[in-house]
C-alpha cells in the first residue's frame, strides 16, 4: 500500500499523478535553484507543516543525493520561530535521525 499522498494518488489516479509531477519537475527546473537547495526548501516547509510521511521521503532523497545530515538539520532549524515551532522543530529532527538510522548510518548529535 503506498504511503505518501502522491503514491495513494498514483494508486486510484495513476495519470493524474504523473502529470503532477511532471508539473512538478518543470516548476523546479525553471529557476536557479540546485536540486539540493530545492530539497533543503522543501523539507523545511514539511517540517512546518507537520507532513512527517512527506518529510521522510525528501530527507531520504537527500540522502541519497549525499548532503550530509548537518545541511538537513541546519535547514529543519533555519525556520525555527519564523514558520515552525519547537515542537515541530524537534520532531523534524527525529524525523532526520529515523531516516539516517533506514539509510544506513548513524544519527549525528544535534545539540
Amino acid at each position: 500500500m503506498p504511503t505518501t499522498e502522491l503514491g495513494k494518488l498514483a494508486a486510484v489516479l495513476p495519470d493524474l499523478a504523473d502529470g503532477f509531477r511532471h508539473l512538478r519537475r518543470e516548476a523546479l527546473k525553471a529557476g536557479p535553484l540546485t536540486d539540493e537547495t530545492i530539497e533543503l526548501i522543501v523539507v523545511a516547509g514539511l517540517a512546518a507543516t507537520h507532513r512527517r510521511d512527506a518529510l521522510r521521503v525528501h530527507i531520504t532523497r537527500l540522502l541519497d543525493m549525499g548532503v550530509e545530515q548537518a545541511a538537513i538539520a541546519h535547514a529543519l532549524v533555519a525556520c525555527f520561530g519564523a514558520a515552525t515551532t519547537l515542537t515541530e522543530t524537534v520532531d523534524g529532527l527525529g524525523v532526520l535521525s529515523g531516516c539516517v538510522r533506514e539509510h544506513g548510518g548513524a544519527p549525528e548529535s544535534t545539540s
